[in-house]
């Protein structure tokens, strides 16, 4: 008698329709006779929730499959197999899955809580020596060579809702100028997101943004938002105007004729406070003040 396994179960998740028709789209399964890309994607994700660390522990752990391999329609590959696959196969209906599973935590969390919060950031993965340098030698910067991952995570659901993978020497801000912007979403994100034609872009979007402020940014103060209340972290809550006319160069600064929100915070054991800047003027200020590891909590 067959019994549901818990890979089953996970598997049962992913919309096979969508997935076949990406795989067709792509024609990745063209001239394969062993491991279809489905076969593939099971023992991926299996391996990753045995956390397999090696070519051999995830080709041994599909071995496991055999008995169910009816229900899931995957088996056993071979390592030579799964090593061919690995390097050869088309990955874009992975992508395309992943890209697919994404938007739909997107579209849950948007029934759930209407306004969404993404905080925005990248991370370096290390790819350097005799088997990389010949393809990640050339993007390198002075102290990083390999890959950079640019993510924007749900801070609700603790799930990514943005995700691209680009060379060691793309710019932060170079990637978030071509990242999809929802309506109605605060992104947060720290100086190197810095460009105000960029934010406007956000505000222009229906977004909104919460990020902190470089020390010679030039601000011209029209008025107090809301006076700061006693025993909160905030020491000042006022409207600013930026002073400056021109960017970089000859850029035009589009949010020069526009009001937005600063917001300095006291931060436990700095010297120095935290100066925001958002163009949300319904965000909470008056709160404790909260550990330097929960400083975002007083906005959001």
């Amino acid at each position: 008698m067959f019994s549901s396994t818990f890979l089953t179960q996970l598997l049962s998740f992913i919309p096979r329709s969508s997935f076949e028709r990406s795989v067709q789209a792509h024609q990745a399964d063209r001239y394969v006779k062993r491991c279809t890309s489905w076969q593939l994607l099971v023992t991926l994700v299996s391996g990753h929730l045995t956390q397999a660390s090696s070519l051999r522990s995830l080709a041994t752990f599909s071995q496991t499959l055999a008995p169910h391999r009816y229900h899931l329609q995957a088996g056993p590959i071979a390592r030579s197999t799964l090593s061919d696959a690995l390097n050869k196969r088309d990955y874009q209906p992975l992508q395309d899955l992943c890209e697919l599973l994404l938007s739909g935590v997107s579209r849950q969390q948007r029934k759930a809580v209407g306004a969404m919060v993404s905080l925005v950031d990248s991370t370096s993965i290390t790819l350097r020596g005799p088997h990389f340098d010949d393809w990640t030698a050339a993007t390198k910067t002075r102290i990083k060579q390999g890959l950079k991952v640019h993510v924007g995570l749900d801070l609700a659901q603790r799930a990514p809702v943005y995700e691209n993978i680009s060379p060691a020497n793309v710019n932060d801000l170079s990637d978030a100028l071509e990242m999809p912007i929802q309506t109605g979403m605060t992104y947060v994100f720290d100086k190197g997101y810095c460009d105000y034609n960029w934010w406007h872009q956000l505000q222009t979007k229906g977004a909104f943004f919460v990020t902190r402020l470089k020390k010679n940014a030039n601000l011209n103060v029209l008025r107090e938002h809301s006076t700061a209340v006693e025993q909160s972290a905030v020491m000042t809550d006022e409207v600013v105007q930026f002073g400056k006319k021109y960017l970089g160069g000859k850029r035009l600064n589009d949010y020069r004729d526009e009001p937005v929100r600063s917001v300095v915070v006291a931060r436990e054991g700095h010297a120095t406070p935290l100066v925001l800047v958002t163009n949300d003027d319904q965000l909470l200020v008056a709160a404790p003040i909260p550990p330097p590891h929960r400083v975002w909590e007083v906005l959001v």
